[in-house]
């Protein structure tokens, strides 16, 4: 997996299509390149504690690393119903998600 690090490329990226899931918001575009790269976007909204921000994005990467896409910018954005969720709620939510690709 590789993460979308420069702005220019999250920009880039949300100006893509928007997919909502009940946990996750997904911004998907085509890159032009033969992997995938994925961004996190985990506000201080959701949490004021880093920790719980840090762990929600660790389950995310871990959820990303099982999928193949070729060829995309994907940023996940999370909703504040994620905090509470367990790791399986947020694959499922993830894979329904990704099934409307």
């Amino acid at each position: 997996m590789i993460s979308l690090k420069k702005k220019k490329d999250f920009d880039r990226a949300y100006k893509g299509k928007t997919i909502a899931g009940k946990l996750i918001f997904l911004k998907i575009q085509k890159n032009n390149l033969d992997v995938s790269r994925f961004g996190f976007v985990v506000s201080s909204k959701i949490s004021k504690r880093a920790v719980i921000r840090n762990r929600i994005k660790r389950r995310l990467k871990e959820i990303v690393k099982g999928f193949k896409l070729k060829g995309f910018d994907v940023i996940i954005t999370v909703k504040l119903e994620i905090v509470d969720k367990t790791y399986q709620e947020i694959k499922s939510d993830f894979e329904n998600v990704i099934k409307n690709i």
